[in-house]
């Protein structure tokens, strides 16, 4: 196993660990949450890189989580940013 490969895999953990339900295969986005807007960041193969990109968005001084990782299949499902009860979950613009 190469570098990357380990790369791969621990990141890849931490996403599974990260989130408390099993997420499905990929692709997968980063979204944004309803406190910031809403909407698409990136979008993922491996739910590994989806991780590295989630915490490089998560970066800074904001608390509020600032993105989630969310199967590709189930953005079509989330509320619009304007219309969402929890600022804190990941939404639609």
């Amino acid at each position: 196993m190469n570098r990357q490969d380990r790369i791969n895999d621990a990141l890849e953990t931490f996403a599974q660990a990260y989130y408390d339900k099993p997420l499905p295969p990929g692709p997968y986005l980063v979204v944004r949450t309803a406190f910031h807007g809403g909407g698409e960041v990136s979008r993922h193969k491996s739910l590994g890189r989806a991780a590295m990109a989630l915490l490089r968005y998560q970066a800074g001084a904001c608390s509020c989580g600032c993105a989630e990782i969310v199967p590709e299949g189930e953005y079509g499902e989330l509320p619009h940013a304007s219309d969402s009860h929890n600022p804190f979950g990941a939404a639609r613009p």
